[in-house]
């Protein structure tokens, strides 16, 4: 089977369905491939390609220690078909005995593990020639893909930039900024406190009951 390397071009946001969309460009060709994936997996490849590193590592993070420790190493990822809409992909790793090894994987594991380890990704050629299109479409069309799908092959797409974990805490200092705005202009004497003294005093009463 003849593979072509590809390398990540865009993720981002399908702003038809909401669904994060990385698109993989063939070195080859100039042609892209769209691929739907999952919110965790597009978070994992953002800070992969931001080269982030978290306080605890990521599932991702946890796979690539464990091949490490087990002397062995990723040498690349291989999209090789579709089948009902879905992608179908191989990490092949070669083991301490020089054994290679195919661990079949969804096409997001694989791309974020590969990203942080370096390693060639591919795309089968008849692949490209199925689903492949032109670079320049991916800003200006939009997406169709099966919503069963677990990570769909797409017609056309509109993207809308990812949210980086930048973005996110500007949004998150944002928003207690204006909560805290909230707090100082709360004016204590329009408030009607008649009810919480009558709360208290009605629990001193309790009070003197039980004794």
């Amino acid at each position: 089977m003849e593979f072509h390397r590809v390398i990540v071009d865009k993720l981002g946001i399908d702003v038809v369905t909401h669904d994060p969309v990385v698109i993989l460009s063939d070195t080859q060709t100039g042609q892209v491939v769209p691929l739907v994936i999952g919110i965790f997996e597009a978070t994992s490849i953002a800070f992969a390609l931001e080269h982030q590193k978290m306080p605890r590592p990521l599932a991702h993070d946890i796979i690539i220690d464990m091949v490490e420790q087990l002397e062995a190493k990723i040498l690349r990822i291989e999209i090789h078909s579709i089948v009902n809409d879905t992608y179908l992909c191989n990490i092949i790793v070669k083991n301490k005995d020089n054994e290679i090894i195919e661990i079949d994987t969804r096409p997001s594991d694989a791309i974020a593990i590969a990203l942080r380890t370096d390693a060639d990704m591919y795309i089968a050629a008849e692949l490209i020639e199925r689903v492949g299109i032109p670079n320049s479409i991916t800003a200006s069309s939009s997406i169709t893909d099966d919503e069963d799908a677990e990570e769909g092959a797409s017609g056309h797409i509109i993207l809308s930039p990812c949210r980086t974990r930048d973005s996110q805490e500007d949004e998150r200092e944002k928003k207690e900024s204006e909560v805290d705005d909230f707090l100082d202009n709360i004016d204590l004497s329009d408030m009607d406190l008649s009810n919480i003294d009558d709360d208290s005093d009605d629990d001193e009463d309790d009070d003197d009951d039980d004794e």
